[in-house]
């Protein structure tokens, strides 16, 4: 059995994402999950892998999920494009499948509960300069959206070179399968609007 599918991840607009507290995700047709239980359980914690690069580096991850999120929330408050709507709920299972990792590892957790509020002084600039352009049109905010998810990308690439512990790694896998599906409704909704 595969401990993760994000075959969908928030690509269609008419596709039902579903989240419970435990991180899983699960969308409508079964095509998507992270199964927590399951990563944890096939790969328990090491503490003795844990360095604090990865720390670190799973405190960033979980503000920069956040950064999405809360971007897509506002996009999709002002424009009611659904791609922001299923992107951010999508986000919002990122955000706890790191925080779930964090809690097995004994992290805090550096998300504020506020939207659009974050610990980090560079990401709180980000989104706040992100959410002036992506608030212009909901061209400029697709744009954001492309730009945000090469940016998720990137910086979930990143694990590899932290040689991290087993269940990070996987999720890690998972979230950047679905940041990259995430890159691809983005783009295809903006074609759909660039004449």
């Amino acid at each position: 059995m595969s401990i993760f599918s994000l075959a969908s991840c928030g690509t269609s607009p008419d596709l039902d994402l579903e989240s419970d507290d435990s991180g899983d995700m699960i969308i409508n047709g079964g095509t998507a999950t992270v199964d927590m239980d399951q990563i944890l359980a096939e790969y328990p914690a090491q503490p003795s892998m844990m360095t604090p690069s990865i720390e670190e580096w799973l405190k960033y991850m979980r503000e920069e999920e956040k950064v999405a999120r809360d971007l897509y929330l506002a996009f999709y408050r002002k424009n009611s494009h659904r791609t922001f709507n299923n992107i951010s709920r999508s986000e919002q299972i990122h955000m706890n499948a790191i925080l779930r990792l964090m809690n097995v590892y004994g992290i805090e957790d550096p998300a504020s509960s506020r939207e659009g509020v974050f610990t980090n002084p560079d990401l709180q600039k980000l989104y706040d300069q992100l959410l002036a352009q992506g608030n212009i049109s909901l061209k400029e905010a697709l744009k954001v959206g492309v730009l945000v998810e090469e940016t998720d990308i990137a910086d979930l690439d990143d694990v590899y070179g932290l040689n991290p512990p087993r269940n990070v790694q996987t999720v890690a896998e998972a979230l950047l399968a679905g940041s990259k599906n995430h890159l691809r409704a983005f783009t295809f909704a903006l074609g759909r609007i660039s004449f």
